[in-house]
């Protein structure tokens, strides 16, 4: 642990770890941990709770809402900005490619992944998904692997 640039040696040391920092105030050690916040955006009741349990099985420092429509993820976001936001397609109200644009138009810097039905994942919405802004689309449902990479990954850019 190193102390920080210019700091004497009364002040508080810190170092990185890999979700969150160590500060040694004194004699004592702090070991504060950064969230990352995720918004599962799925019309489907059932598989925003699958999603939503597979995530928090994880064991990963991240914090779990849901929106069961792209209105209400635009909503959310405006309240509460997230880092990583799971984006389904076809939702009543706002669909995910319009959500998508909405949330790119006011700002958002979140990664939205792109989640695609099997049944529906065909070249031109994927494009389609793509240009409003997702940062990554891919078949739904994901994985407990596909779910770890993309929130770990997500982490090391907040």
């Amino acid at each position: 642990m190193t102390s920080e640039e210019g700091a004497s040696s009364n002040s508080p040391k810190r170092a990185k770890t890999e979700f969150g920092d160590v500060r040694k105030i004194g004699r004592f050690t702090v070991e504060t941990q950064r969230l990352v916040k995720v918004l599962i955006v799925e019309a489907d009741d059932t598989l925003r709770v699958l999603d939503k349990m597979t995530i928090e099985s994880l064991n990963l420092p991240v914090t779990v809402q849901e929106a069961a429509n792209g209105s209400k993820a635009v909503d959310m976001y405006r309240a509460t900005p997230f880092d990583v936001i799971f984006m389904g397609l076809e939702m009543p109200v706002m669909n995910g490619i319009e959500a998508t644009k909405a949330l790119r138009d006011i700002g958002a810097r979140s990664t939205i992944i792109g989640m695609v039905p099997m049944t529906q994942y065909k070249d031109e919405i994927v494009q389609t998904f793509c240009e409003a802004g997702v940062d990554e689309c891919h078949r739904y449902p994901l994985n407990t692997d596909r779910f770890s990479s993309i929130l770990q990954t997500a982490w090391g850019k907040i």
